[in-house]
């Protein structure tokens, strides 16, 4: 079922013990300013998310098609920690609407093996599937290509 407006999402980021926030890094997600924040994340930073109360750990990492940004210790500012193998930081940073800061070790992410794209792209047809018209939905969900132990393994 798709929800109106945020759909939950404020609730979720308030209470939630842990948070991954999963989007594609450009200017336009990855602003310096807000005009609207639908869930509070550490708001500004330096302890403000604890001195307003809100009971949740707020994210944990915010995962980009082109990175992992992890909050600081203190100010609690995203900062990149990980960069996939074939990007570059300055293409990060072109793609960030603020002077990002950068971790001074940096980790480099390989990527994905054929069997994790495999999972992947079945995940997403499953998704995609979930939240489908009610006359995709009747039909019947798409197997794995391959058995869930072979998957874990």
């Amino acid at each position: 079922t798709r929800l109106p407006g945020a759909g939950g999402a404020p609730e979720i980021a308030h209470h939630a013990k842990q948070i991954f926030v999963v989007l594609k890094q450009s200017p336009r997600t990855f602003v310096a300013k807000l005009d609207f924040c639908t869930s509070a994340g550490f708001i500004n930073g330096h302890g403000e998310r604890a001195r307003r109360a809100i009971p949740g750990a707020g994210p944990q990492a915010v995962i980009t098609d082109l990175g992992v940004l992890k909050p600081a210790t203190g100010s609690q500012e995203l900062t990149l920690v990980a960069r996939y193998e074939n990007v570059s930081v300055e293409r990060i940073r072109a793609a960030t609407g603020w002077p990002l800061a950068v971790a001074d070790r940096m980790d480099v992410v390989a990527a994905p093996t054929a069997d994790e794209l495999r999972v992947l792209r079945d995940l997403h047809k499953r998704t995609e599937i979930a939240h489908a018209s009610d006359t995709l939905r009747s039909k019947k969900t798409p197997r794995l290509s391959a058995p869930a132990s072979q998957v874990n393994a």
